[in-house]
């Protein structure tokens, strides 16, 4: 699964992964990579989350974390 793909999982999904801002930002290598190109995907919601979850795959399997204890935005 790519980047691209796991943020359209859910609704107004982010990345916090990197500065799209930046003007070294590659968004298509970074949103064509695979997921297990990445150490892990840092997503959730702006003004929501306060610091989202982690996305990963690894050995054949999908793995999330979430952080606790979290902001009440965060579940």
């Amino acid at each position: 699964m790519s980047v691209e793909e796991a943020l359209r999982l859910v609704p107004n999904l982010s990345q916090f992964n990197a500065d799209e801002d930046d003007e070294e930002f590659d968004a298509e290598g970074f949103y064509g990579a695979k997921l297990d190109e990445l150490d892990c995907l840092v997503a959730g919601t702006d003004g929501l989350s306060g610091r989202g979850f982690e996305i990963g795959y690894e050995d054949g399997t999908y793995n999330i974390r979430v952080s606790t204890p979290s902001t009440h935005a965060d579940w």
